[in-house]
């Protein structure tokens, strides 16, 4: 009898670009560095100002996808995060080095609309592109009008692309909601609602802990019942799994296996939270070899996965489940 793989299918408008889930299940996350035209208050690396601020050079960035090429087999998902992404001199020569058959996840603020463009325009069938755009609070403070045509100019722009999807992050607690209430009302009702983008809910702050989920799903209060059922709906299908029991605490890890976040020094992280497990050695290193990595018993002492938004399952470990389509 005929065996059939299995297929994953990730709709882009009208079009179906089917990955085979049987070979391709790696996410790797690359953070960059932390050079960005924006200094925002709630900004994620802000912390690491203090520490450095570049992102990776010419080199650097090649051996990066000399591992990705020769180490990372069946690569499902390449995020770039930062950082901002239009600030990453080379960013498109990695994409270009890379030539990766996977779904590219650009984590941006949207502000370079000449940058968005250039991303929409090297999308294709196999390298289809999700662009993260941040909802931008202060700049939206700055000018709302402004700010509103410039995301309509983004939101046509990526409709204008077969194999670009347009994602919005919104920073949601008690008193940035309030200020910024027009613009969530009018991703909603003026685009939402007409093109079918994906509106999400990101923890723009990531505070990872209950209490904040409480505000946020608060501040849906603001709007009316059709919006505010839409935004819990999100909160609790996205942005609650770090909530969820750690089944491999105090156990051996199967870490890096499917996926890995990229640190700005080469070493491999199995999570962006502050208690991630880390590699002892950095890619940058001439003997270094991710199944040693993988071979190592480690045992995990998270209680909770983080909420990075990318992973649902254990601390960082992404894997291919029915509830991704």
């Amino acid at each position: 009898m005929k065996r059939y793989r299995k297929i994953k299918k990730i709709h882009f408008k009208s079009y179906n670009v089917v990955y085979h889930s049987r070979y391709k299940k790696y996410q790797v996350e690359w953070y960059f560095g932390n050079v960005c035209n924006e200094r925002c208050s709630y900004c994620l690396n802000r912390h690491t100002y203090k520490e450095y601020y570049r992102n990776m050079t010419h080199e650097e960035t090649k051996k990066v996808c000399d591992f990705i090429k020769n180490q990372i087999h069946g690569l499902q998902q390449l995020t770039f995060i930062g950082g901002e992404p239009s600030c990453y001199k080379d960013l498109f020569f990695a994409l270009d080095y890379l030539k990766p058959k996977c779904l590219v996840n650009i984590m941006t603020n949207g502000n370079d609309e000449k940058f968005f463009k250039e991303c929409c325009e090297i999308a294709t069938l196999h390298m289809p592109i999700l662009i993260c755009c941040s909802a931008h609070y202060e700049t939206f403070l700055r000018n709302p009008r402004k700010y509103i045509e410039h995301i309509d100019r983004l939101v046509r722009m990526a409709n204008s692309y077969k194999f670009v999807e347009l994602e919005f992050n919104l920073l949601l607690d008690k008193q940035k909601t309030k200020d910024y209430k027009q613009l969530i009302e009018h991703l909603y009702y003026k685009i939402h609602k007409k093109y079918g983008n994906n509106l999400v809910i990101s923890y723009v702050r990531r505070d990872y802990n209950a209490e904040e989920t409480v505000k946020n799903v608060a501040s849906c209060l603001y709007f009316d019942k059709e919006l505010s059922k839409f935004l819990i709906d999100n909160i609790k299908g996205e942005r609650l799994s770090f909530l969820q029991h750690n089944e491999y605490c105090g156990e051996k890890c199967p870490i890096f296996q499917n996926y890995c976040y990229i640190e700005l020094d080469g070493r491999l992280t199995s999570c962006s939270c502050e208690q991630a497990i880390t590699t002892k050695k950095s890619i940058f290193d001439k003997d270094f070899d991710l199944k040693k990595e993988q071979k190592h018993n480690i045992v995990c002492n998270l209680q909770h996965q983080s909420n990075n938004g990318t992973c649902y399952h254990v601390h960082g470990l992404f894997q291919m489940g029915d509830e991704w389509k």
